[in-house]
């Protein structure tokens, strides 16, 4: 079955690249994959509803649920990638 798979790259410079080439090995196992930045994170959780998140920022989960972009019954499961800092 093809999953629905959202990378989310905090930053696009610092990230962009790792992000890409993981989302590149992704899509050749067969699944639909979006690499995206801060603000089409967004988006996506709220239209696409990914099956499956890959995320580096986890102060930013709970602002998803409280904005009622994510919820109980849509919330995808989350794989956290730490980045410096984390």
């Amino acid at each position: 079955m093809r999953k629905r798979i959202l990378i989310h790259a905090d930053s696009m410079r610092r990230d962009g690249a790792v992000m890409g080439i993981l989302g590149e090995l992704v899509r050749r196992c067969g699944h639909n994959v979006v690499v995206s930045g801060q603000l089409a994170t967004r988006f996506y959780l709220k239209h696409w509803r990914p099956h499956l998140l890959f995320h580096t920022a986890t102060n930013k989960l709970k602002d998803y649920v409280a904005a009622g972009i994510m919820s109980r019954e849509s919330r995808p499961f989350i794989h956290l990638i730490p980045q410096e800092g984390n």
